[in-house]
């Protein structure tokens, strides 16, 4: 199984919604982005451990939603300008896709 988890900004608006099949979770961000070009892709960043899937997240960042401080220059606005000029969306968003194992693991970081 696999869960999806959707953010607005900082606030989820998606919770672990379940999926028996990966691509399906990854399809489903497709929801809040509309490619710009044929061959714009989001890409997830994957995590492994011991030869167990644990999560895979991708991020939509809007200029906008940048605090003013933040240079020109800096990774997080370049990102910023990268994904605007790839997709259409009307917030940032920070998708998570974890399976059971993904979860637990952050369930015991969040009790610690």
């Amino acid at each position: 199984m696999y869960f999806l988890t959707v953010f607005k900004g900082d606030t989820p608006i998606l919770e672990r919604v379940s999926f028996t099949d990966f691509s399906a979770a990854v399809s489903a961000c497709g929801n809040y982005y509309e490619p710009k070009t044929p061959g714009a892709a989001l890409e997830f960043t994957t995590i492994v451990v011991r030869n167990t899937f644990m999560r895979a997240h991708a991020e939509l960042l809007r200029t906008e939603d940048l605090p003013e401080k933040i240079e020109a220059s800096s990774p997080r606005r370049w990102k910023a300008t990268k994904d605007g000029n790839a997709f259409n969306f009307s917030h940032s968003y920070k998708f998570l896709i974890a399976s059971k194992a993904g979860l637990d693991e952050i369930d015991s970081q969040e009790n610690e």
